[in-house]
């Protein structure tokens, strides 16, 4: 995967501490709902807008396997990606499965997203009664009112013109599954009808704005063009504090956002085996060719090590109850590989010097 950079950093030109472009743009990926876009804060990144928006059309994540699929492809819902991690559902020693369905698609009206609405909007109505009490710049209270407004005006672009990718399946109601491998000794599979699972993991954002797209993405990034610079102009000639408070309001919404679109996908899927905790990745493939049967799908996906003692123990690990790691032992003992031959160590050559 590509490099993240520093969640945090410090903007020394506007004086302001702003969240990392990354932050901004895994919320956008998660696609924002109608609640959240409305809310009364400044983005965490204005700057991101700036960009071309393959960031969101093209962006990929984890890698998945489907076993009925016999293939390995990149995982293109991050709001699934982002749950996971936010859930640490890929945490050491976990492997859990869950099911995806239309039944358990989230759904009416969100009291949490609702609430958080009311609370920005309130934040905002007193900075800004705040600020005109206290006999204020203007300036400073028309960079306020500007980058909320600008703010708000991104995300319904956003909301408006990007919706999750529609591709018709052959046969949807065929059972599939997709499994994310974790860094050691973790697993997390999906379970349920391949319209279902694809949905969560193969369909990504696309724009709908047709031919007009180009004119219409042109515009939104003068807007924020002209805004940041705006704000960084007039910096010098306002007050400090009222931006300072209300871009570190805007972090702390960013942060919601992505705990409240975490929630929302967390609560679509419903958990339906979790083994226990597994101690090393051979017990993490045990687990899977137990409960998904050894087949072309493991040559195809290259799962498991091409040596002979992984070959032994393939075929022996699917009906055998026996701990994984000590059947792969005897599996070893009974096959061992090629022994590998260590020629001479090379002598150190120094420098400078006879």
């Amino acid at each position: 995967m590509a490099y993240r950079d520093s969640s945090w950093k410090l903007d020394v030109s506007a004086f302001q501490i702003l969240l990392g472009e990354s932050e901004e743009l895994d919320l956008r990926l998660a696609r924002r709902g109608l609640l959240d876009s409305l809310v009364a804060a400044p983005v965490g990144g204005l700057q991101s807008y700036l960009k071309t928006n393959d960031q969101l059309t093209e962006r990929t994540g984890m890698t998945y396997i489907s076993p009925s699929g016999q293939i390995k492809a990149p995982l293109r819902n991050m709001r699934l990606e982002q749950m996971i991690r936010k859930r640490r559902l890929l945490r050491n020693s976990l492997c859990s499965t869950y099911r995806v369905g239309p039944s358990l698609e989230p759904g009416g009206f969100d009291a949490w997203a609702f609430a958080w609405l009311l609370v920005s909007w309130i934040f905002f109505g007193s900075l800004v009664m705040g600020l005109c009490y206290s006999r204020s710049s203007w300036i400073g209270i028309v960079n306020c009112v500007l980058l909320v407004a600008v703010s708000t005006a991104m995300r319904l672009s956003d909301y408006l013109t990007f919706d999750v990718s529609c591709v018709k399946n052959t046969n949807p109601e065929a059972y599939k599954a997709a499994i994310i491998l974790g860094p050691r000794n973790a697993c997390f599979a999906l379970e349920g009808s391949r319209r279902d699972v694809c949905r969560c993991t193969a369909f990504g954002l696309e724009s709908k704005m047709g031919s007009y797209e180009s004119v219409w993405y042109g515009m939104m990034r003068a807007l924020a063009f002209s805004t940041l610079l705006f704000v960084l102009v007039t910096i010098p000639n306002g007050t400090l504090h009222d931006l300072i408070v209300l871009n570190c309001f805007g972090q702390l919404n960013t942060k919601v956002g992505q705990y409240l679109s975490a929630s929302r996908c967390f609560q679509s899927l419903q958990e339906i085996d979790q083994s226990p905790p597994v101690p090393t990745r051979t017990h993490v493939y045990a687990h899977l060719l137990r409960r998904y049967g050894d087949g072309p799908w493991v040559d195809r996906t290259a799962l498991l090590p091409a040596s002979s003692g992984w070959v032994l123990w393939r075929s022996r690990v699917e009906g055998n109850n026996s701990d994984p790691k000590q059947l792969f032992e005897a599996c070893c003992a009974e096959a061992p590989g090629p022994e590998l031959k260590i020629g001479p160590i090379p002598e150190k050559r120094q420098i400078g010097g006879s």
